[in-house]
């Protein structure tokens, strides 16, 4: 929705009796004239009507007719948008062509029908898992990276060839590792990939061939599991960190020899749980005693909300058993996709013997920034704000929602991570709950990759990088009432907390 002035959404005389006809002219005339461009998100009803002084029932007849007659068009928790097709539109938008048809037919319906029926998600995500941009260091990166346009002015391109290497940042990299996060490794027991996608691969096809056995526990992890078939292994699922989770685990590596067990102890995806010291330390005796690697990754190093750092895998006596994959920082989007690979010396040979790869798009002047900022220490002082802000946001949202929900859902706090695990009773009670707050007039800030309502539905994965209080509180009531009403005094559901 377009900043326009508040005045834009008043009429000066609506006459009694003629109120829909006169909104309806408001919008056709303002479309017209291009104040509504296409595609642009319009308030809700509820909030027009509000502004225009009128009954809600008008306000959604008028979007009715508009809807009806190709002016306005709606997507499901989403909003109301004007339409690229409405009435007279090739007059205003001549250049605009409307290619619909394909060409050549592509059949591939079959190919859609079977990946969605092999998605395993069971939730929809809402927020951010990733701290606001608010925290990104801008002084320092823009003056770090000035220098270095500077410097580019008049590189010799042999130069340039060994800044693409990237040593400076690998060896700025390890010296945080080592410095700041206790790992203890060299220079050859590490490796920097650029992408999350790109390092799994390498990593994946390096420790894994077609036929092996491969435990899973995170099989809701779309992109994971797409990157494993194609690997072409026998893939088990063990998800969730419970208390028998480890001997599940023995179980079946008594009755099945196992390659690798892929996993993320600090702060599994979706659900945010953490796996305990002592269950850290088996797993590790179990991956020696059993002969198998454990694939490791982390992206939430950051965030952690007890009085004691999660200790990595990495770090515990594991001869060799153990591979690390994790985010250099989630301060910003480039060290977001900045994956350290720690692992066996003689792993890291085998994996740059790999074939070359396809050229990955890389932004050395970020990099060198980067680098920069490692050696300077400058970048601490950034990621401490942001922990802090990640940590206020977390008390923020656990009260919202351990007040106003826990009469109807399973909560937990998390001990790592930027987001909540919420439990519905049942897929329809989500979609219900849902409903009640779209037709509220409230917006859900649904993740673009991550809505998902429906048939065997029934979690919500809340992320909160970003957080508004009010805005959180205004929905959170709603679903209170919405519980109070359905089970009284009673609860539906356990509501389990670590504290």
């Amino acid at each position: 929705m377009q900043n326009h002035d508040e005045n834009f959404w008043t009429l000066d005389t609506l006459i009694e009796g003629h109120y829909a006809e006169q909104i309806f002219k408001f919008f056709t005339e303002h479309i017209t004239k291009g104040d509504l461009m296409p595609d642009e998100r319009l308030p809700s009803y509820r909030v027009l009507a509000e502004k225009l002084g009128v009954h809600r029932n008008t306000m959604s007849n008028v979007y009715r007719m508009l809807q009806r007659e190709d002016w306005i068009y709606i997507k499901v928790a989403q909003g109301t948008f004007v339409s690229e097709t409405f009435p007279g539109y090739e007059k205003i938008y001549e250049s605009a062509k409307q290619l619909k048809k394909l060409p050549v037919k592509l059949n591939i319906e079959q190919r859609i029908r079977r990946e969605k029926a092999e998605r395993k998600v069971n939730f929809t995500a809402i927020g951010f898992d990733t701290p606001s941009p608010k925290y990104f260091p801008v002084s320092h990166h823009y003056d770090f990276m000035y220098d270095h346009v500077k410097r580019y002015k008049t590189l010799k391109q042999i130069d340039q060839m060994i800044d693409f290497r990237g040593s400076d940042l690998k060896k700025a990299i390890l010296k945080q590792l080592n410095v700041m996060r206790r790992f203890a490794i060299r220079s050859a027991g590490l490796e920097v990939i650029i992408g999350r996608q790109e390092s799994l691969e390498r990593v994946l096809n390096t420790a894994l061939a077609p036929g092996d056995v491969v435990i899973n526990t995170s099989p809701r992890d779309i992109l994971l599991s797409r990157i494993l078939n194609k690997c072409e292994v026998k893939c088990y699922d063990l998800e969730g960190f419970g208390p028998g989770f480890i001997e599940n685990l023995r179980r079946f590596l008594s009755r099945k020899k196992v390659k690798a067990v892929y996993i993320r102890p600090q702060c599994s995806y979706p659900a945010s749980q953490t796996l305990g010291a002592p269950a850290c330390e088996k797993l590790v005796e179990l991956a020696k005693k059993y002969g198998f690697y454990i694939i490791e990754e982390d992206d939430y190093h950051e965030f952690w909300y007890e009085t004691k750092p999660f200790k990595e895998l990495v770090r515990y006596d594991h001869n060799g058993h153990v591979i690390y994959l994790g985010a250099l920082s989630l301060l910003t989007p480039y060290m977001q996709q900045t994956r350290t690979i720690v692992a066996a010396e003689d792993f890291i040979t085998l994996m740059k013997s790999l074939p070359v790869r396809n050229y990955i798009q890389r932004d050395i002047l970020i990099e060198k920034t980067i680098t920069n900022l490692l050696n300077s220490k400058k970048i601490w002082k950034h990621i401490k704000r942001m922990k802090r802000g990640m940590e206020v946001h977390l008390e923020e949202a656990w009260a919202q929602m351990d007040n106003y929900l826990r009469r109807g859902v399973k909560l937990k706090k998390p001990s790592s991570g930027l987001s909540l695990w919420i439990e519905f009773p049942s897929d329809r009670n989500l979609q219900e709950s849902m409903d009640l707050v779209l037709k509220s007039g409230q917006q859900i800030p649904y993740h673009p990759d991550g809505y998902l309502l429906g048939r065997g539905v029934n979690c919500i994965r809340l992320g909160f990088g970003s957080w508004d209080i009010l805005e959180a509180q205004t929905a959170a009531k709603l679903l209170h009432d919405k519980f109070l009403k359905d089970y009284g005094n009673s609860y539906s559901y356990i509501c389990y907390k670590t504290e």
